[in-house]
């Protein structure tokens, strides 16, 4: 019997095949990476900056809804006191306390004021920081620091001597009526919190009037 010859096939076309599929999705992925990097490397710039122009825009109204809270907070104390001594002092501790998340190093200045009426503006020349007799008294940032015995209209160097608060009108009817307007005008200054988007401050000014709640006297 003829001995059995045993043939071997080789696999050379289709292993040349495979590799070269391999290689092809290979160099597929690989350009896909590349591409994925690309993109990631344009985008991601835009999207921080779009991430710290919220942060700055969140911020900006934090600031506005703060020194309005501290204008509002200042008029009711202003109105409830009336005419007593310590009026515009603890109207100021007032708009200092509500100032205290933006920080009175950013608050340029504090009106006080006898207004016309709701929504009534304080003069040019009270807004430019210059006190009025009978019209308004003029605060800064270190006068929230003052003490109770800077105000009080003792002489012409109390803080409150312009528009003293024992002469605002707090009756119904007679010599002493009817009541005052009061307002409280502030001006502040935003500083952005990141810089990125724009790095210059603004001015932020707010006011808030009410009427000086009536007394007997």
């Amino acid at each position: 019997m003829p001995p059995v010859r045993h043939v071997r096939r080789t696999q050379g076309p289709a292993t040349t095949s495979s590799t070269r599929r391999r290689r092809l999705f290979r160099g597929t992925a690989d350009r896909e990476r590349g591409a994925a990097i690309i993109e990631g490397a344009i985008v991601a710039p835009v999207f921080f900056l779009l991430i710290l122009g919220l942060f700055d825009g969140a911020w900006a109204l934090f600031g506005d809804h703060v020194i309005q809270g501290g204008a509002s907070a200042g008029v009711r104390t202003a109105s409830a006191l009336a005419n007593d001594a310590d009026a515009d002092y603890n109207a100021l501790q007032a708009v200092k306390k509500n100032l205290s998340g933006l920080g009175k190093a950013k608050l340029i200045r504090v009106v006080v004021y006898k207004a016309n009426g709701f929504g009534d503006p304080p003069t040019t020349g009270c807004r430019g920081g210059t006190p009025s007799t009978g019209i308004c008294n003029v605060y800064d940032g270190t006068d929230l620091e003052a003490g109770a015995t800077a105000f009080g209209c003792v002489n012409s160097s109390s803080l409150d001597w312009s528009w003293c608060p024992a002469t605002r009108k707090t009756a119904v009817q007679g010599a002493n009526s009817p009541p005052d307007y009061v307002g409280v005008w502030i001006l502040a200054r935003h500083v952005p919190l990141t810089g990125i988007v724009t790095s210059a401050a603004r001015d932020i000014t707010t006011q808030s009037v009410l009427r000086i709640e009536p007394r007997a006297r």
